[in-house]
């Protein structure tokens, strides 16, 4: 249930970065918020979980389906960011979340 949750939220934060924010840039450039909900996430995610490499490649996916560029390269380097972004909190921090 939690996954079905989470796939409906990152498709609903996908469709609004694709349509509406696209309008309201913050200083002339329009943030990435699928990334940012991607750091926040594994960010705020317990220690042995892998729901933040989920939320990745869901994000991931959903930039591949409206950017038109060449079919995975974002899903690719969601995980990939998602990845090195555990490990350096897991080796800097001494844990992988901060709950």
């Amino acid at each position: 249930m939690k996954y079905v949750a989470l796939f409906f939220l990152v498709t609903l934060l996908a469709v609004l970065q694709s349509s509406v924010f696209f309008f309201f840039p913050v200083w002339g450039v329009v943030p990435n918020y699928l990334i940012l909900f991607v750091v926040l996430y594994l960010l705020l995610e317990k220690e042995k979980s892998n729901e933040g490499l989920f939320v990745a490649g869901i994000s991931g996916f959903w930039f591949d389906v409206f950017s038109g560029s060449f079919f995975g390269i974002y899903i690719i380097g969601f995980l990939v960011l998602a990845y090195l972004f555990k490990l350096i909190c897991k080796k800097y921090i001494g844990v992988s979340s901060l709950t």
